[in-house]
Protein backbone atom coordinates (compact mmCIF):
# COMPACT_ATOMS: atom_id res chain seq x y z
CA UNK A 1 0.00 0.00 0.00
CA UNK A 2 0.65 3.67 -0.60
CA UNK A 3 1.76 6.09 1.85
CA UNK A 4 -0.93 9.25 1.23
CA UNK A 5 0.58 12.15 -0.94
CA UNK A 6 2.88 9.97 -2.80
CA UNK A 7 1.97 8.92 -6.76
CA UNK A 8 1.80 5.16 -8.15
CA UNK A 9 5.14 4.01 -8.58
CA UNK A 10 3.72 3.25 -12.93
CA UNK A 11 2.51 7.00 -13.09
CA UNK A 12 6.12 7.98 -11.77
CA UNK A 13 7.80 5.82 -14.30
CA UNK A 14 5.57 7.26 -17.13
CA UNK A 15 6.46 11.03 -16.38
CA UNK A 16 10.17 10.49 -15.89
CA UNK A 17 10.32 8.94 -19.83
CA UNK A 18 8.12 11.52 -21.03
CA UNK A 19 6.03 9.10 -22.60
CA UNK A 20 2.60 8.73 -21.28
CA UNK A 21 0.61 5.33 -21.71
CA UNK A 22 -2.53 3.78 -20.16
CA UNK A 23 -0.67 0.93 -17.91
CA UNK A 24 2.25 2.35 -17.96
CA UNK A 25 3.78 0.49 -20.60
CA UNK A 26 5.87 2.74 -22.84
CA UNK A 27 4.29 3.74 -26.21
CA UNK A 28 5.36 6.06 -28.92
CA UNK A 29 4.04 9.76 -29.41
CA UNK A 30 2.34 10.93 -32.30
CA UNK A 31 5.53 13.10 -33.72
CA UNK A 32 7.75 10.11 -33.83
CA UNK A 33 5.44 8.20 -35.71
CA UNK A 34 4.94 10.79 -38.19
CA UNK A 35 9.00 11.21 -38.23
CA UNK A 36 9.46 7.30 -39.21
CA UNK A 37 6.33 7.39 -41.67
CA UNK A 38 8.37 10.37 -43.47
CA UNK A 39 11.80 8.79 -43.46
CA UNK A 40 9.86 5.89 -44.84
CA UNK A 41 7.60 7.36 -47.63
CA UNK A 42 11.42 9.39 -48.08
CA UNK A 43 13.39 5.90 -48.82
CA UNK A 44 10.84 4.50 -50.90
CA UNK A 45 10.72 7.42 -53.02
CA UNK A 46 14.60 7.65 -53.42
CA UNK A 47 14.14 3.71 -54.27
CA UNK A 48 11.37 4.03 -57.07
CA UNK A 49 13.60 6.93 -58.65
CA UNK A 50 16.35 4.58 -58.45
CA UNK A 51 14.43 2.02 -60.06
CA UNK A 52 13.27 4.45 -62.95
CA UNK A 53 16.69 5.33 -63.78
CA UNK A 54 17.90 1.89 -63.80
CA UNK A 55 14.72 0.96 -66.27
CA UNK A 56 15.36 3.83 -68.39
CA UNK A 57 19.39 3.45 -68.60
CA UNK A 58 18.63 -0.30 -69.68
CA UNK A 59 16.41 0.28 -72.44
CA UNK A 60 18.66 2.89 -73.64
CA UNK A 61 21.42 0.26 -73.79
CA UNK A 62 19.10 -1.90 -75.33
CA UNK A 63 18.28 0.11 -78.32
CA UNK A 64 21.62 1.07 -78.59
CA UNK A 65 22.80 -2.76 -78.89
CA UNK A 66 20.15 -3.27 -81.67
CA UNK A 67 20.91 -0.02 -83.78
CA UNK A 68 24.94 -1.38 -83.45
CA UNK A 69 23.76 -4.68 -84.46
CA UNK A 70 21.89 -3.41 -87.78
CA UNK A 71 24.87 -1.08 -88.45
CA UNK A 72 26.93 -4.36 -88.79
CA UNK A 73 24.75 -6.33 -90.63
CA UNK A 74 24.01 -3.20 -93.73
CA UNK A 75 27.86 -2.99 -93.68
CA UNK A 76 28.19 -6.74 -94.12
CA UNK A 77 25.55 -6.75 -96.94
CA UNK A 78 27.48 -3.91 -98.50
CA UNK A 79 30.43 -5.91 -98.50
CA UNK A 80 28.84 -9.12 -100.08
CA UNK A 81 27.91 -7.27 -103.01
CA UNK A 82 24.23 -7.52 -101.97
CA UNK A 83 23.81 -3.90 -102.88
CA UNK A 84 25.38 -1.43 -104.31
CA UNK A 85 28.04 0.58 -102.55
CA UNK A 86 26.48 4.57 -103.41
CA UNK A 87 25.37 6.85 -100.95
CA UNK A 88 21.85 7.16 -100.18
CA UNK A 89 19.09 5.64 -97.96
CA UNK A 90 19.65 1.92 -97.54
CA UNK A 91 16.49 -0.16 -97.64
CA UNK A 92 14.23 -0.51 -94.28
CA UNK A 93 14.44 -3.87 -94.75
CA UNK A 94 17.44 -4.03 -93.29
CA UNK A 95 16.13 -3.52 -90.48
CA UNK A 96 14.98 -6.98 -88.85
CA UNK A 97 15.45 -7.15 -85.57
CA UNK A 98 14.97 -3.36 -84.23
CA UNK A 99 11.89 -2.49 -82.43
CA UNK A 100 11.37 0.99 -83.31
CA UNK A 101 12.04 3.00 -86.77
CA UNK A 102 15.51 3.60 -87.79
CA UNK A 103 16.58 4.81 -91.31
CA UNK A 104 19.64 4.30 -92.76
CA UNK A 105 21.88 5.88 -94.80
CA UNK A 106 24.90 5.40 -96.61
CA UNK A 107 27.99 7.77 -97.20
CA UNK A 108 30.51 7.19 -99.28
CA UNK A 109 33.88 8.55 -100.03
CA UNK A 110 36.33 6.80 -102.99
CA UNK A 111 39.77 6.96 -101.58
CA UNK A 112 41.39 5.68 -104.70
CA UNK A 113 43.59 3.58 -102.55
CA UNK A 114 43.53 0.27 -104.35
CA UNK A 115 39.50 0.54 -104.48
CA UNK A 116 38.83 0.77 -101.75
CA UNK A 117 36.07 3.63 -100.24
CA UNK A 118 35.66 5.22 -97.11
CA UNK A 119 31.95 4.01 -95.83
CA UNK A 120 29.57 5.66 -93.45
CA UNK A 121 26.82 4.07 -92.70
CA UNK A 122 24.25 6.47 -90.28
CA UNK A 123 21.16 5.31 -88.11
CA UNK A 124 19.21 7.89 -86.71
CA UNK A 125 16.27 6.83 -84.86
CA UNK A 126 14.04 8.89 -81.70
CA UNK A 127 14.61 7.64 -78.37
CA UNK A 128 12.24 9.46 -76.00
CA UNK A 129 11.19 12.19 -78.49
CA UNK A 130 15.24 13.12 -79.29
CA UNK A 131 16.64 12.07 -82.24
CA UNK A 132 20.08 10.02 -81.98
CA UNK A 133 22.84 8.77 -84.42
CA UNK A 134 24.89 6.65 -84.39
CA UNK A 135 27.78 5.64 -86.90
CA UNK A 136 29.76 2.91 -88.26
CA UNK A 137 32.70 3.76 -90.12
CA UNK A 138 34.91 1.28 -92.38
CA UNK A 139 36.59 0.72 -95.63
CA UNK A 140 34.84 -1.35 -98.92
CA UNK A 141 37.03 -2.58 -101.59
CA UNK A 142 34.51 -1.96 -104.94
CA UNK A 143 35.96 -2.28 -108.37
CA UNK A 144 36.09 -0.05 -110.80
Amino acid sequence: MREPGTRPESIATSEASGRHGGSGELAFTLIETLVALTLLFVLLIGLSTGLLVARRTSEALEARRQVDRLLEASLETLRAGELPVRSGPLPIGLGAGVDFPVALHLEVSPRGLGGLDLVVVRATYLRRGHPVERRLVSQIWSPR
